[in-house]
């Protein structure tokens, strides 16, 4: 086959790819471009909910906690555009400030970010924000888009190297092949500002839907907002996907005050739930004060101070001495000081 004829052939196959392939997206109701299905999409985020999982500390250890948030995901999706999706909800013990979303609703939040919050509306804020990248499809929308990527890609390959159909077919069946891999890539996605503005936005009804304080959403993006301002570029690299901002205040500001879903969704009343969620945190916000001592700890290990270390590192065991990864590294500072019978 001539150089010309098989660029022109692969070009075309590419086209079709991209031209036949579109979507509903469940929350807007607007067809979109999508190569990956809904199926796929949320078999890939199973597949990852492990790895992910264990990436950001595993599960925090309180079967309570798990149960509490579990119980406020579940009333947030089953107002959303897609209450048949299997919806997860954990809480992963990382001190970070953060919450991962994968496809199908697999849904995380940090130990550290749920320290921060002062009240249930705001919990309810961040997980209807999650729920909103799931019921929108963003992670859908990423994925077709890397391999959309990938499938350019291919043909630009194809214009240096290929001489044949035969290898034309290798290459596509090598860019579904890396297209597979997206599956590892998905809770580092990078969300659009329109993505990111529209999960607000959902979140924020659903919040209304389940009875909740929308001023919880207002209260979260001005948390983060002044966090960041007290350390720029600290949480730029935390929420890799979600980018703290003055604008993203204004916006849900604007969204609950002036959008036409406004207050009328919200039935008036005790909508932070702000007690319960001091009861519900208490002993969760004691374990986290102790990891900062933890995070101390390995800190100073790592700079050569093997004493600060050990000090900081039974601070934390005073403070929550169940905590299994506490005398972990208790040992791990033996055994690297050459202190074996310690370890």
């Amino acid at each position: 086959m001539k150089r010309v004829n098989f660029v022109r052939w692969l070009s075309l196959v590419v086209a079709a790819l991209f031209l036949s392939t579109c979507a509903t997206n469940p929350a807007t109701g607007r067809r979109e471009f999508s190569i990956v299905s809904d199926k796929t999409a949320n078999a890939m985020g199973a597949k990852a909910y492990p790895q992910i999982r264990q990436e950001w500390g595993g599960d925090y250890r309180d079967p309570e906690m798990q149960a509490y948030v579990s119980s406020i995901g579940k009333s947030l999706a089953e107002v959303s555009h897609s209450p048949e999706l299997p919806f997860k909800f954990r809480v992963t013990n990382s001190s970070q400030l953060n919450a991962v979303t994968l496809p199908g609703g697999r849904i995380f939040i940090t130990r550290g970010l749920m320290a921060e919050l002062e009240n249930e509306a705001q919990l309810a804020a961040v997980i209807g924000h999650e729920i909103g990248h799931a019921t929108a499809r963003h992670g859908r929308s990423a994925m077709s888009r890397n391999i959309a990527i990938q499938a350019v890609a291919t043909v630009a390959s194809a214009v240096v190297d290929i001489e044949s159909k035969t290898q034309a077919s290798r290459l596509l069946g090598q860019t579904a092949l890396q297209a597979g891999l997206i599956g590892a890539q998905i809770a580092n996605f990078k969300w659009s500002r329109d993505q990111e503005y529209q999960a607000d936005e959902l979140g924020v009804i659903y919040m209304m839907k389940a009875g909740y304080d929308p001023d919880g959403a207002i209260q979260v993006q001005q948390l983060l907002a002044s966090k960041e301002k007290k350390k720029p570029g600290y949480f730029q690299a935390l929420f890799r996907s979600h980018p703290v901002s003055e604008e993203r205040v204004k916006h849900v500001t604007n969204y609950v005050y002036t959008n036409e879903a406004g207050y009328g969704i919200y039935r008036k009343g005790d909508g932070l739930f702000a007690e319960r969620y001091r009861e519900e945190t208490r002993k969760l916000k004691d374990i986290s004060k102790a990891y900062e001592h933890y995070q101390l700890a390995a800190k100073s290990f790592k700079e050569g101070s093997a004493g600060d270390a050990l000090r900081e590192n039974e601070k934390a065991i005073a403070m929550a001495p169940k905590e299994a990864e506490f005398y972990i590294q208790k040992g791990d500072f033996a055994l690297k000081s050459k202190n074996y019978e310690t370890a």
